[in-house]
């Protein structure tokens, strides 16, 4: 009977059209689209969808002369085009069909106020919301396939799935157009929707924390017309990030639907507490109501975080629970590629992880063999997971330093795993961690750690593998003195002054700040001098003074500045040796220093660089005085060293 009845409404709707009207765009008569309805509006919906999901004017637009938006845009600009029907007969009746569904739908279910519907322009905003309705195409599926069902059909079978709010949404959408002042609307992707179910939460859940954070800035500054429309915009998100999770979820408890309803219902009453202050223009009033919307946004986003917190945390146990009962391989590889993915989004989704025991989980795989080919995968996870407190503490109660130490000296494991675990090393010794007492087993296992990966860097098959076995071995040499010592009876020195003659394996700034690292740390050992001389070190510093960024990337940059100022380190450690000096000498060094001193380009304006370069110098100059000018002598080296420090830092360059 329902269907019956659309049929019948939508043939009135047909009839009402005068099929006497002259010519639409495509220069197609209106009696011809009343009998061909059924074969446009398939091809139309293709349209639709391919405008949403390229973010291109499709050629059909072209062909059929769409007028755009605004009359002095570009013509290849999508923003230029509201996503309309083939021609004006045929989008008047697409909107009456689907005006008339949302309508019903809506008054069935109580989704609106009559306050919201802007029946007078309902039919302009309606169409701008079309993209959000059809389906999407599968991943990787470039060709667009003709959809072999009734677009208004699909179009109600998808509805039934809609939240009230998602109706709201497209009544008060806008064209794809995307103005200045609207350059904050955040809108969640397509492409969103065949990723990954935990993305895409994740995605909506930022965009939603967004959107609160920029409700709240347009607060400050009382603009009403604005918060409202962003508080309906998060209602809407609210609205679809419930309804989305609900359809991977498993289960959910009774504590995360009671949180769902306070999170809706304070959105619901965030929403019409925005709206009735539109409706005034008092300031006294609005001022008084500014205090309780900013509590009800206060309470807004506690319940959100909540919420999202809960949702976190029983992903994490499903993941973990699928890795350590499931025996299929397979299904442990897609767990552990979604906890990794989880585990990159922030220390917070880490602190998740490892209070839920993952640390554990983990760890159980890397002590059995029939896992082996999962190890990498693994130990990539666990190097994210063990950047927080809890997961070093939940690393040492499992002895995890043992059998990263196992697996480093087992040579029957692969390049891959081997590098794996060194990328772990790295991450627990991190001198930039303030939670090093977990690590109270380390120096236990330091010998055969520091053994297995001196030799990891000597047989190093590429670059990104040298780079992870170096920072473990840097990050070590902070961790404790005992392990220069180590590297020098291993001939580190040697080792790492040859990998960096092969522009193959230290192919980056970030390798050679490894290196240099190392360099720098023993180079408080005295016998380290005869071991850099004899690799050719002196020549490899030099050069290193010479470090320059060739993208321009910060990142890059960054890492050029450190490998200048440890380099400057070193040869200022070394220089106490009369035989390192004489070489620094010969190589030219003392320009090089003064040029990094005087000029703040040459140094990207680092200030630890100046400072290096100036002890550096001050060191040099004393075993070698007849190679500096007098004026040099008298700035940079006489003075102290914070007034030749200032002089630097003040000094503007010639451009002449």
């Amino acid at each position: 009977m329902e269907d019956r009845g659309r049929e019948q409404n939508e043939a009135l709707i047909f009839q009402g059209e005068m099929i006497t009207k002259v010519y639409g765009m495509d220069e197609i008569c209106q009696r011809i689209l009343r009998i061909l309805e059924e074969a446009l509006t398939g091809p139309l919906s293709i349209i639709y969808q391919h405008t949403s999901l390229n973010g291109e004017v499709p050629g059909d637009c072209f062909l059929a002369s769409v007028t755009p938006v605004f009359q002095k845009s570009q013509k290849v600009h999508p923003g230029s085009y509201r996503p309309v029907s083939l021609t004006l007969g045929l989008g008047k009746v697409m909107e009456h069909i689907n005006l008339g569904a949302i309508m019903q739908y809506i008054l069935d279910n109580q989704g609106t106020r009559r306050v919201q519907e802007r029946q007078d322009d309902v039919s302009e905003k309606l169409i701008g919301g079309a993209r959000g309705v059809f389906c999407h195409p599968p991943e990787g599926d470039e060709s667009m396939h003709l959809i072999q069902v009734d677009s208004v059909q699909r179009w109600m079978e998808d509805l039934k799935l809609m939240t009230d709010c998602e109706c709201m949404c497209i009544l008060q959408s806008k064209p794809i157009s995307i103005e200045k002042d609207e350059q904050n609307e955040l809108i969640l992707s397509s492409q969103y929707s065949t990723c990954d179910n935990l993305q895409l939460l994740l995605k909506r859940a930022w965009i939603i924390s967004t959107e609160l954070t920029r409700i709240a800035q347009k607060l400050e500054k009382n603009r009403w017309q604005r918060v409202h429309s962003m508080t309906v915009r998060v209602n809407c998100h609210v609205h679809s990030m419930i309804n989305e999770y609900t359809t991977f979820t498993r289960s959910s408890s009774e504590e995360m639907h009671q949180l769902e309803k306070l999170l809706v219902e304070k959105c619901s009453e965030f929403t019409a507490f925005t709206e009735r202050c539109l409706q005034t223009e008092d300031e006294e009033i609005l001022k008084s109501m500014k205090s309780c919307v900013n509590e009800t946004l206060t309470t807004v986003a506690q319940y959100f975080g909540q919420l999202i917190e809960l949702v976190l945390t029983q992903e994490a146990q499903n993941l973990l629970r699928q890795i350590e009962l499931s025996g299929s391989l397979y299904v442990m590889e897609l767990a552990l590629s979604s906890l990794f993915s989880l585990a990159q989004e922030g220390a917070h989704l880490c602190r998740i992880i490892a209070k839920e025991g993952g640390v554990v989980a983990l760890f159980k795989i890397c002590r059995q063999d029939c896992f082996r080919c999962l190890y990498p995968q693994t130990l990539r996870t666990l190097a994210s997971i063990c950047c927080v407190e809890e997961g070093m503490h939940q690393l040492e109660k499992v002895d995890g330093i043992l059998c990263l130490a196992d697996i480093l000296t087992d040579t029957s494991h692969s390049e891959a795993t081997h590098a794996e675990a060194a990328a772990v090393i790295a991450q627990i010794t991190s001198p930039h961690l303030t939670f090093t007492q977990y690590l109270s087993s380390f120096l236990e296992n330091m010998e055969e750690i520091v053994t297995a990966l001196v030799k990891l860097c000597q047989e190093a098959s590429s670059g990104e593998v040298f780079l992870l076995a170096s920072a473990a071995l840097a990050n070590i040499t902070f961790f404790d003195t005992m392990a220069c010592e180590i590297l020098l009876q291993l001939n580190a020195v040697k080792i790492l002054l040859a990998a960096c003659s092969d522009k193959l394996i230290v192919d980056t700034p970030y390798s050679r700040d490894q290196v240099v690292t190392i360099l720098a740390n023993m180079s408080v050992l005295d016998q380290c001098a005869s071991e850099i001389i004899q690799g050719n070190g002196v020549q490899l510093l030099m050069e290193m003074l010479f470090e320059k960024s060739s993208s321009g990337n910060p990142a890059e940059v960054a890492a050029c500045e450190r490998v200048q100022q440890k380099s400057a380190v070193t040869l200022a450690r070394l220089s106490r040796d009369p035989e390192v000096a004489d070489a620094a000498v010969k190589l030219s060094c003392i320009p090089r220093l003064i040029k990094l001193c005087r000029s703040p380009t040459e140094r990207n304006n680092s200030d630890s660089v100046l400072v290096a370069c100036l002890a550096a110098l001050r060191r040099l100059a004393v075993m070698s005085p007849d190679g500096l000018e007098d004026s040099d002598f008298q700035q940079l080296v006489k003075p102290r060293l914070v007034d030749s420090f200032l002089l630097c830092t003040n000094m503007e360059e010639s451009f002449v």
